[in-house]
């Protein structure tokens, strides 16, 4: 999967973590910053103020496009959905 489109683009990288007590309920954390797209080793990764954070290739398939629609993205021009278990959020 080619994401060099991504390259430098602001990005929301949007942690998802079911509540357990409640499968209709979820926590969100949220992290902004720009991508940089290594295409050597096809691999993301989203800058941000205290560093890097490398997506996982499994959250590939869940970038979309910020249509403007949710405030919580802000200006950023692609969100990533990333759902995590073990993280603290």
């Amino acid at each position: 999967m080619d994401l060099s489109y991504l390259e430098g683009k602001k990005i929301c990288l949007v942690f998802v973590k079911a509540d357990a007590s409640d499968p209709d309920r979820a926590q969100c954390r949220f992290l902004f910053g720009r991508a940089n797209w290594d295409a050597k080793h096809r691999r993301l990764s989203v800058e941000h103020q205290e560093g890097a954070f490398t997506v996982p290739p499994t959250c590939y398939t869940q970038i979309f496009p910020n249509e403007g629609d949710e405030p919580q993205l802000r200006d950023a021009e692609y969100y990533i959905l990333c759902r995590v278990d073990g993280m603290e959020l």
